[in-house]
């Protein structure tokens, strides 16, 4: 029995210690931070898109046309 209850914590410990996580990369994480706040692009039906102006980039270079919301005063935009 004591033999057992031995194997079973040297088991454990060997699983946990496998299980360790690897050091973080942090100039990986940095690089990937500032890929999505810097260079952030959208894809839809097969055109990209600027992710902060959703200005379309490819297959062609368009602006975002003005949308109807824009023009209105909050109050009337919170009674929409």
């Amino acid at each position: 029995m004591k033999v057992s209850f031995t194997v079973c914590v040297v088991l454990l410990l060997a699983v946990t210690l496998a299980w360790a996580e690897e050091p973080v990369d942090l100039d990986m994480v940095t690089r990937i931070r500032d890929e999505g706040f810097n260079r952030s692009e959208v894809m839809e039906s097969g055109a990209l898109y600027e992710g902060d102006t959703l200005n379309q980039v490819w297959p062609t270079q368009e602006a975002l046309p003005d949308q109807w919301w824009w023009h209105l005063a909050p109050e009337e935009a919170l009674a929409h």
